[in-house]
């Protein structure tokens, strides 16, 4: 489940989720990318990512993907 964190951005409005063929609504947050540790606890099947063609990714100069399974930019470091 994502945890309940403070976003590093405010500005979930030009997430693009929704768009995504990975992405389920289970009545989860969106933006993934911007907490540490946002895993989706529904989300479980890699079905493609779009996450490089996002506003959020691009402005926040992020370079992971997929981080509804495998967590934001700073867990995917580690």
């Amino acid at each position: 489940m994502v945890k309940e964190q403070t976003p590093v951005r405010d500005d979930e409005a030009l997430c693009i989720c929704k768009q995504c063929p990975t992405y389920f609504d289970c009545g989860e947050p969106l933006a993934f990318c911007l907490y540490e540790s946002g895993t989706s606890s529904c989300i479980t099947i890699e079905r493609g990512c779009i996450c490089p063609g996002c506003p959020l990714y691009r402005d926040s100069g992020f370079t992971r993907d997929f981080y509804c399974t495998l967590g934001g930019e700073k867990t995917q470091e580690s």
